[in-house]
């Protein structure tokens, strides 16, 4: 995988089932160190509010 700054690094990947907006998805789970990141794919279709602070809110809604 590449990290933000363009330098590769190498990562185990994992198959993995989540329930996702009503529905069970078959996933790649890569592993890493640090903060666990939601893939943007995820989100296609819906509206993300986050409250940048630490302890702030984060929702996820249907944008119909």
């Amino acid at each position: 995988m590449y990290l933000a700054d363009g330098n590769p690094i190498r990562v185990r990947v994992f198959d993995g089932v989540m329930h996702w907006n009503g529905q069970e998805i078959s996933i790649p789970v890569q592993e890493t160190d640090g903060d666990v990141l939601l893939g943007m794919s995820l989100l296609h279709g819906l509206r993300l509010y986050v409250d940048v602070m630490d302890g702030g809110n984060v929702t996820v809604n249907s944008i119909v």
